[in-house]
């Protein structure tokens, strides 16, 4: 477990960069989107394996990302905020 949480902690952290480097630093506030695939690419972690979604569930159950409402359909979670299972 505590694997999942350090991917989705690194993650968000590699998330944040990114965005603090195309926008600065202070535009970083509550509802700016995040590119986690690219985010897991600086990290390493496969955007394409198990490993990551997990990481991003944990991310969604700590309440530390919120997903959009087209995140949510394409997702296929309508109903929820949770990215559910993929």
């Amino acid at each position: 477990m505590y694997r999942v949480a350090e991917d989705g902690r690194v993650l968000l952290e590699a998330a944040q960069e990114i965005h603090a480097e195309r926008h600065g630093a202070q535009t970083f506030l509550p509802g700016t989107r995040l590119s986690f695939p690219e985010a897991a690419k600086r990290s390493g972690i496969r955007s394409d394996r198990q490993r990551y979604y997990d990481a991003i569930e944990d991310l969604d159950y700590e309440g530390a990302v919120e997903w959009d409402e087209s995140a949510r359909y394409a997702r296929g979670t309508s109903n929820t905020s949770s990215p559910g299972a993929v």
